[in-house]
C-alpha cells in the first residue's frame, strides 16, 4: 500500500469514482497524513473542485486512492530542432544578424504563426526580443531579433 504525506497529490481510481460519482480525473491534496482511529487507518484529504464528497477522512485502503504524478515540462535544448522544420530554419536565419516580422515571414515561407515559432525559439533557450513598431497607418507589429553573447560577456545582436 502507499505510503500518502501531507501535501500529496491524490486521485481514486477510476472504479471507485464512478461508484462515488465523481468526475473522471478529480483529484484531492493530503491535509493530513495517515493516521489510526479505532475505526481503522485514515487520511485526510481536501477535494481541488466541488464533488459531492466533504472533505475528511477516507480509508485509503478501502476507497484505493492513488498517487498523482506530477508532470514535468520538456524543454528542448538549445539547437535541439527538427533539421529543416520551421524553428531550424528561423533560427538560421535570426543568427545572420537580421530582424523579421509577421509580414515578413509570410513572404519569407517560415509561415503565418511566426509569434508560435518564436515561443519555441525562446522555450528552447535561445534569447529572442520582440520591438513593438508601428506602420505608417498607425496599425502596431512585433519584429524579432536574436540576442547573443560575446566571449567577454556582452550582448549583441546576432
Amino acid at each position: 500500500m502507499t505510503k500518502f504525506n501531507i501535501g500529496d497529490r491524490v486521485r481514486f481510481r477510476d472504479t471507485e469514482a464512478a461508484a462515488f460519482r465523481l468526475p473522471k480525473g478529480t483529484t484531492a491534496t493530503v491535509v493530513k497524513g495517515e493516521y489510526t482511529t479505532k475505526y481503522g487507518t485514515f487520511i485526510d484529504v481536501e477535494w481541488d473542485r466541488e464533488v459531492s464528497m466533504a472533505h475528511g477522512g477516507w480509508f485509503p485502503r478501502r476507497f484505493e486512492l492513488a498517487p498523482v504524478k506530477s508532470a514535468t515540462p520538456k524543454a528542448k535544448r538549445i539547437g535541439e530542432f527538427k533539421k529543416g522544420g520551421r524553428c531550424d530554419q528561423l533560427l538560421r536565419f535570426l543568427t545572420t544578424g537580421r530582424t523579421i516580422t509577421q509580414g515578413e515571414a509570410i513572404v519569407l515561407g517560415f509561415g503565418t504563426r511566426l509569434a508560435a515559432t518564436v515561443h519555441d525559439l525562446r522555450a528552447a533557450g535561445h534569447n529572442v526580443v520582440t520591438s513593438m513598431k508601428e506602420d505608417c497607418h498607425g496599425n502596431p507589429y512585433a519584429e524579432y531579433r536574436l540576442v547573443t553573447r560575446k566571449a567577454n560577456g556582452d550582448r549583441k545582436a546576432a
